[in-house]
């Protein structure tokens, strides 16, 4: 690289390049104007307005959006709010063409995939194979997390389940972007106490996370203290932009990834939230200290069932009388 923007290199000073960085964010590559043209779609986590250079070296300020696409790499990227506007929630397509980017809004229109269902080994997608190397992201609320195509085996999608999906060469899914598909972007606990905003519709809401306890600001109707999903605002983590009821089972069996009540088996979360409650009083605990049914009663909570993507979400333990 020092060879490329020496006096003998084909750099020269005034040119546009696009710079490739290796794992440790040093220069590793350099192109031309002409040979970085490509395209990216995702969805918009952020936007708003910030103060760049210009080419004619002068301060100006410009909107932009941040997004996200289907491997978890965020972008930013500038535009003219005259020509158009995009909105967290949105997805977007950004085109590279010699060198020069432009923005729009992007709709894959209807989607299906025969069956909406994930084969038992997560190869295949209804008719289509995911690729070896394929790219998921389940996204909601300005959230996403990356996901492996494991964590999606024998699921059946629901409607509007799907924003983005991609083909290779070949035919097969290379990316995907999905729509609160898993529910792994939310934080699991309990909602310890409610109380109203005075002179605001919104509520304010006591948790349990972890063993952490705080507070935060949000809206919603009907909703009793409990074992709860919160979706925090990714800015502002006083914020929830959704807060979600489980439905709870008394456990009557217990294994390693899973627990059982009367009727079927429930998949445990990879991070089950388990609490210890004596006394108005929650504790957070390990799985293994209160598995022994002989003296505790365990209630599981799920957000959905297994089949569309729900897991055990909290457990809580109480002393047999």
């Amino acid at each position: 690289m020092s060879i490329e923007f020496s006096s003998i290199g084909s750099i020269n000073k005034g040119d546009v390049v696009t710079l490739i960085l290796g794992k440790d964010d040093t220069v590793v590559d350099v192109l031309g104007i002409d040979e970085y043209n490509v395209t990216i779609t995702g969805m918009v986590i952020n936007d708003g307005e910030h103060v760049i250079t210009n080419e004619d070296d002068e301060l100006v300020t410009t909107n932009y959006v941040t997004f996200v696409d289907a491997g978890g790499n965020e972008y930013e990227q500038d535009y003219e709010i005259t020509a158009s506007t995009f909105s967290e929630g949105e997805l977007v397509r950004v085109k590279y063409d010699n060198g020069i980017a432009t923005i729009s809004k992007y709709s894959m229109g209807s989607i299906s995939f025969g069956s909406n269902a994930f084969s038992s080994d997560a190869s295949q997608l209804g008719s289509y194979d995911l690729a070896a190397n394929v790219k998921i992201l389940d996204y909601y609320g300005g959230s996403y997390v990356k996901v492996d195509p494991a964590r999606l085996a024998g699921l059946t999608l629901g409607d509007s389940s799907v924003y983005y999906y991609q083909l290779n060469s070949s035919g097969d899914i290379s990316q995907l972007i999905l729509s609160n598909v898993t529910g792994d972007m939310y934080d699991y606990g309990i909602l310890t106490e409610i109380s109203s905003q005075s002179g605001s519709d919104s509520m304010s809401f006591d948790y349990n996370i972890d063993g952490t306890t705080g507070t935060a600001v949000g809206e919603s109707s009907n909703m009793e203290k409990g074992p709860k999903g919160f979706l925090f605002d990714d800015d502002d983590s006083t914020q929830i932009e959704d807060l979600v009821n489980l439905t709870g089972i008394k456990v009557q069996s217990v294994g390693t990834t899973t627990v059982q009540d009367s009727t079927q088996k429930y998949q445990l979360a990879d991070e089950v939230a388990v609490f210890y409650y004596n006394a108005g009083s929650y504790s957070v605990v390990t799985f293994s200290d209160v598995s022994n049914l002989e003296k505790y009663e365990l209630t599981a909570y799920y957000d959905k069932s297994t089949a569309l993507g729900g897991r055990i979400r909290v457990i809580v333990a109480e002393n047999i009388d």
